[in-house]
C-alpha cells in the first residue's frame, strides 16, 4: 500500500479488468539433416532465405557422396519457394566407433611450418569446406613513438630459458642446440621510448627503421618502467642498429663524399695501399687526378659503378639523410576470414591476453573459424620474415578438412541426438530449447525409428506438428497402407507421392521429398488464411512433376488411411488432395483442428503468465475469464471457430465450478475452456434432382 504522508495529490496506476492476448506465431519450421557445413551440435540456426542457408550450411550434396541423406538444401530451398518465411536447421554427423565425427577440421597456422605454431585457425565445423578458408592477417600499426635509445642489453642463458619457457612444450630434433635456442628466446633489450603510454604487459609491438623498404621486427613488451620498455624475442636483425653513446639516434651511416669517410675500424686496409696522393686535398680518390692508374683504389662510387656497389649502401635498416631514425609500434591485426560462400573481418585485434580486444575472445563470435593464440611457443625472430613486403601481411591457408566416407545404413541416434547441456544437445534434442518451432521435419528420412523418434518429439512438446515423408520406392498402394500402419499420433501427417524437381548440382531433374514443400505450404497458408484453414487444395510451387500419378479410385483407398496425396490435377496444376493427420482419432482427424488447438493452447501460455502468484480470488478468476474470451472472441470473428454465436462457439467456465477448496489452498487455478473448430469441407455433396413443370 502507498503511503500518504504530506498533503498533496497522489495520481496512482493500476491494472484494468483484462489483458490483451497476441496469438503465436505458427509458420516457423525445424528441419534436422546433413550439410556441407554448420554448427552440430547446440542451438539450432535461424534461417531466413536460401541465401542465408547457403552461407551458414553450404550448398546442395551429392547423390554420390550422400544418397538419401542429402535432402536437407533441398528441403529449405522448397520451403521458401513455397511461401516459407522462416526455420531452424539443425545440421547432423555421423561418428564413427570412438564418438569422434566422421571426417576432419580443416587447420592451418602460423608458422605455417614448425611443430610449435604461434597462432593456430581451425574450421568451426568438420568438412571439407572448410579447405576453402583463407585467413588474411594485415598489420595495422598503432601509438607510433620514437626509440630514442637503447638502454640495456641481457643476452639471456640457457638455462633462465628452460625456467622461463617451460621446456616441454618444444620439441628438438637431430642436432639443435637447445641451449642456445632458449638464450635467444629470453635475450631481452630496453630501449627508451619518446611516449611508452600506449603500452602494457604482454603488447606484441614491431620496430622499423625510417624508410620504406626497411623491414619490420617483432617483439613482445616484457618490462615497463617510465619511458623506458623492456622487449623480448627480438631478433637478430635489431643488433645491426648501433646507437651511439650519448645520442639519441642509431648510428648513422656516412656520406661517401666527406672529407674521410672511412676510419680504420671500418675499412682495415695496408697503409701501404693507401692513395700516394697529397692527402690535403679535398677528395684524393676522385676519377679526374688518377683514372687510369690500376694501383689506386677503385674512386668510383656506387652511382658511377654499380658493378663494384658498396653492399652497405643497399641496407634496408640504414637510411641516408641528416637524422636516420628508430620507431616503435603497437602491432594489432586486421583479420580477413573468406571461404567459398561468407567472409568476415575483424580489426583492431591484438595477441595479448589481457587486452580486450584478445583474438581468442573477439573470434568466438566468427561462424567460420576457431583461433587459438599460443603465447607459451613465441620465439626470438619467428614472425620476422613473414609478412609480405608491399602489403605488411599474412595469408594463412587452411588444409586437412575432410567429409569423410557417409555410409548408406540410417544411423537413428544421429538423428535422434545426444541430451546434455543446451550448449552440446545434438540433433532433434536441440529443438527442446526452442518454443517457436510449430512445423518439424526430417526431410527424406523414412526409417521408422527415426519417424517414430520426430513424432514422440513433437508429441512431447505439445507445440509443434510432424511432417512426415514415405518412401520413394513405394508405390502400389498396400504398400503405402502397410508403411502407414507404424505411425498412430495427431501430431503429424503424412504426404506422397515424391516430387519432381531440378536439381542445380547435378544439371537434370530428380525427385526430392515433399516434406520440404510441404511446411512452405503451411507457413503459406497461415500468412494467407490462418491456421485453422486446412493447408489442401494449395499449388505446389517449383515442381514440375510427380514420381507417381494416383487417380481418385486408388486415393478412396489411403485418403481413410491418412496418407496425404499430392496429385496432377488437369488445368490446376499439382496440388496438395489431402488434409488428414496419422490419427485413429475421429476427433483429431483433420491438420488444422489439430494446430488450431496448439495455436490456442500456446497463445493461452504464453499470455496468462502474468496471474501466476497473484492472489487466487474471485478478481483474478475474472480477469483471467475476460482475458481469454476477449481473444477467443476474436478468433471467432476471423473465422476459426464455428457458430453463429460466441456461445455457440466456445465457453469458458472458472471458478468454484471448477476448482475445489483443497485446488484452492494448493494453489490451483482451474480454468475449463471449450472451442468449436472450423472442419474442412473434404466432400462438398451437391444433391440435384429434375424439377416437373407443373401442369396448367
Amino acid at each position: 500500500m502507498a503511503e500518504y504522508l504530506s498533503p498533496g495529490i497522489y495520481v496512482e496506476e493500476f491494472d484494468s479488468g483484462i489483458k490483451a492476448m497476441e496469438g503465436v506465431g505458427t509458420s516457423t519450421a525445424g528441419f534436422v539433416g546433413m550439410a556441407q557445413k554448420g554448427p552440430v551440435n547446440g542451438l539450432p540456426v535461424l534461417i531466413t532465405s536460401m541465401a542465408d542457408y547457403q552461407r551458414r550450411f553450404g550448398g546442395y550434396l551429392s547423390e554420390r557422396m550422400y544418397g538419401n541423406k542429402r535432402f536437407l538444401p533441398y528441403a529449405v530451398e522448397q520451403f521458401f519457394n513455397n511461401g516459407g518465411s522462416s526455420c531452424y536447421v539443425m545440421r547432423v554427423c555421423e561418428k564413427d566407433g570412438e564418438g569422434n565425427y566422421v571426417g576432419g577440421e580443416a587447420k592451418g597456422s602460423m608458422p605455417a611450418s614448425g611443430k610449435s605454431p604461434f597462432l593456430e585457425l581451425k574450421a568451426s565445423n568438420p568438412g571439407a569446406w572448410g579447405n576453402g578458408i583463407r585467413a588474411k592477417l594485415s598489420l595495422m600499426a598503432k601509438s607510433r613513438t620514437r626509440v630514442e635509445k637503447k638502454t640495456e642489453e641481457n643476452a639471456g642463458t640457457g638455462e633462465n630459458a628452460g625456467k622461463e619457457e617451460n621446456a616441454e612444450t618444444r620439441e628438438n630434433t637431430g642436432t639443435e642446440d637447445v641451449s642456445k635456442t632458449n638464450a635467444a628466446d629470453t635475450k631481452t633489450i630496453t630501449y627508451k621510448l619518446q611516449d611508452a603510454s600506449a603500452l602494457q604487459m604482454g603488447d606484441m609491438v614491431c620496430l622499423q627503421l625510417a624508410g620504406k623498404k626497411s623491414p619490420v621486427f617483432f617483439g613482445v613488451v616484457h618490462g615497463i618502467s617510465g619511458e623506458d620498455v623492456t622487449l623480448k624475442y627480438l631478433g637478430e636483425g635489431v643488433k645491426e642498429w648501433k646507437f651511439l653513446e650519448g645520442s639519441t639516434e642509431p648510428e648513422k651511416p656516412k656520406d661517401p663524399k666527406e672529407e674521410d669517410p672511412k676510419t680504420p675500424e671500418e675499412n682495415p686496409k695496408d697503409p701501404k695501399e693507401e692513395d700516394p696522393k697529397d692527402p690535403k686535398e679535398e677528395d684524393p680518390r676522385t676519377p679526374e687526378e688518377n683514372p687510369k692508374d690500376p694501383r689506386e683504389e677503385d674512386p668510383k662510387t656506387p652511382e658511377e659503378d654499380p658493378k663494384e656497389e658498396d653492399p652497405k649502401e643497399e641496407d634496408p635498416n640504414k637510411t641516408t639523410g641528416d637524422s636516420p631514425q628508430v620507431f616503435l609500434y603497437l602491432a594489432e591485426w586486421v583479420l580477413t576470414i573468406q571461404d567459398d560462400t561468407a567472409s568476415e573481418q575483424y580489426e583492431s585485434i591484438s595477441f595479448n591476453p589481457d587486452r580486450s580486444n584478445y583474438a581468442d575472445n573477439v573470434l568466438e563470435k566468427s561462424q567460420i573459424v576457431r583461433i587459438t593464440t599460443h603465447g607459451e611457443n613465441m620465439t626470438a625472430g619467428m614472425m620476422d620474415g613473414l609478412l609480405e613486403t608491399e602489403e605488411m601481411a599474412i595469408t594463412i591457408s587452411l588444409s586437412g578438412g575432410s567429409d569423410g566416407t557417409v555410409s548408406r545404413d540410417i544411423d537413428p541416434s544421429v538423428y535422434k541426438g545426444e541430451d546434455g547441456a543446451p550448449d552440446r544437445r545434438t540433433g532433434l534434442t536441440a529443438f527442446k530449447t526452442l518454443s517457436d518451432v510449430s512445423i518439424m521435419a526430417i526431410p527424406g528420412i523414412t526409417d521408422k525409428t527415426v519417424q517414430s523418434d520426430l513424432v514422440s518429439h513433437c508429441e512431447g512438446m505439445g507445440n509443434r506438428f510432424a511432417i512426415l515423408d514415405m518412401p520413394l520406392d513405394h508405390k502400389e498402394v498396400s504398400d503405402l497402407q502397410e508403411f502407414r500402419e507404424n505411425v498412430d499420433t495427431s501430431y503429424g501427417a503424412m504426404y506422397h507421392p515424391w516430387l519432381q524437381c531440378y536439381d542445380a548440382l547435378a544439371k537434370r531433374s530428380v525427385f526430392l521429398p515433399p516434406s520440404g514443400a510441404m511446411a512452405g505450404i503451411y507457413g503459406r497458408t497461415d500468412h494467407s488464411r490462418g491456421v485453422h484453414k486446412a493447408p489442401a487444395n494449395e499449388v505446389l510451387r517449383n515442381c514440375t512433376g510427380l514420381s507417381v500419378n494416383y487417380n481418385e479410385a486408388e486415393q478412396g483407398k489411403l485418403n481413410p488411411k491418412g496418407i496425404n496425396l499430392i496429385r496432377a490435377l488437369p488445368g490446376q496444376g499439382i496440388r496438395v488432395w489431402g488434409a488428414r493427420t496419422c490419427s485413429s482419432d475421429g476427433n483429431w482427424k483433420y491438420i488444422n483442428v489439430r494446430r488450431l488447438f496448439i495455436f490456442i493452447e500456446e497463445s493461452i501460455r504464453a499470455n496468462t503468465n502474468w496471474a501466476v502468484f497473484e492472489p487466487n480470488d474471485e478478481m483474478l478468476w475474472s480477469r483471467v475469464e475476460g482475458t481469454i474470451r476477449v481473444f477467443l472472441t476474436t478468433q471467432w470473428r476471423n473465422g476459426a471457430l464455428a457458430g453463429s454465436t460466441v456461445d455457440e462457439a466456445f465457453f469458458i467456465n472458472i471458478g468454484k465450478s471448477t476448482m475445489t477448496e483443497d485446488d484452492i489452498l494448493n494453489g490451483r487455478l482451474i480454468c475449463v475452456i471449450g472451442v468449436a473448430p472450423v472442419r474442412p469441407a473434404e466432400f462438398v455433396v451437391f444433391r440435384i434432382t429434375q424439377k416437373m413443370e407443373g401442369a396448367q
